[in-house]
This record gives C-alpha cells, sequence and structure tokens, in this order.
C-alpha cells in the first residue's frame, strides 16, 4: 500500500567530486530519507571523467555518480528548496564558479510524469537523455520507466547514445553497496 502523502515517484542524480565522493553520496542519500521522502531504490556507483571544453577544468577531478528513487508528499519546487538545503548541509558553495568541484549534486530528473517549464526547474531534466552518467545508473534501478517528453524507455534511450558518450562512464560499486 502507497503513502497517500508520499505519492510522487521521483528520480533524482546524484554526483560528488570533491573530497570524500562516496561519504558525500551516502550522506545524501540519509538526508533525502526523511519525513517528506522515502528512498525506494539506489544504484549502484559509476566513476565518470569529468568533461569540459575549459582547459582550465580540465584537472577537476572525476565524478561518483548515482540515482536514486523516492516517494514524496513535496511539489516539485518544495523539494528543490529540500534538495538546495541537503547541498549546502553537505558543504557545497553555491558560489563558487560554474562546474567547479563540488562535494555534492543533486538534480531532479523526474516527477512521476509531469512535464514543467519553471524559471528554477524544468522536468524532465532537459539534458537527461544526453548524460551518460545520468543514464547508466538510471538504466540499472528502472530501464523500463519512459521519458515523458522523449516516449521512449531509458533502456532505450542509453543504447541509442554513441559509444564515445559511454567510453568514460564505470561502474564501480554494484546496486549493494546502499542498504536502504
Amino acid at each position: 500500500m502507497i503513502d497517500i502523502k508520499l505519492s510522487h515517484k521521483v528520480f533524482l542524480s546524484l554526483g560528488s567530486n570533491l573530497g570524500d565522493r562516496l561519504l558525500y553520496l551516502q550522506t545524501a542519500l540519509l538526508q533525502l530519507n526523511n519525513d517528506h521522502c522515502s528512498m525506494k531504490q539506489v544504484s549502484g556507483v559509476y566513476e565518470t571523467k569529468h568533461w569540459s571544453i575549459n582547459n582550465d577544468e580540465k584537472r577537476y577531478p572525476d565524478f561518483f555518480n548515482i540515482v536514486c528513487e523516492i516517494r514524496t508528499c513535496l511539489s516539485p519546487i518544495d523539494l528543490l528548496k529540500e534538495i538546495k538545503s541537503i547541498e549546502k548541509n553537505i558543504g557545497r558553495d553555491f558560489d563558487r564558479i560554474r562546474n567547479a568541484p563540488r562535494e555534492i549534486d543533486i538534480d531532479i530528473l523526474l516527477y512521476d510524469n509531469l512535464i514543467l517549464n519553471h524559471k528554477k526547474l524544468e522536468i524532465p531534466h532537459p539534458r537527461l537523455a544526453l548524460r551518460s552518467f545520468v543514464l547508466a545508473p538510471l538504466k540499472d534501478i528502472a530501464p523500463n520507466l519512459i521519458h515523458p517528453i522523449i516516449e521512449d524507455s531509458i533502456k532505450n534511450i542509453f543504447i541509442a547514445l554513441k559509444q564515445d558518450q559511454k567510453k568514460d562512464v564505470k561502474k564501480i560499486k554494484n546496486d549493494s553497496w546502499y542498504i536502504i
């Protein structure tokens, strides 16, 4: 039986490329499991090369990336506020330059079948279908999930990526690394 209060099905992407990356991911997952959100699934951990066209950023550390599925009672905007609070609690400095290494980065990928274009938030995440470091872990936990705009499964969207988009994403911990 699904708790009516936590009835929205949401997929989040979490990444870290600064400090103890695995600890930051675990801390974020723990903080996401609260009175407003319930953790349902967590993908394996993928290591991804930091990518940038800016030469100064090419030396940045690699990312650890995961995807989780939660249930929430929060609206998309309230969930975004909750996420920003968690990022700040973990140590993310929002005054750093864009794409700078960060302790934690959490994005809302999908929220039910919602399509939202708000000044603070787009759902589905606008670059979801282009990011192998998001699609690979999402495919692990929800391969048959249908993207509400593309109208195809996550598995098929991942398969359609070019090989060079997938080459720098490698699974380093299986799906049982985090116990809910």
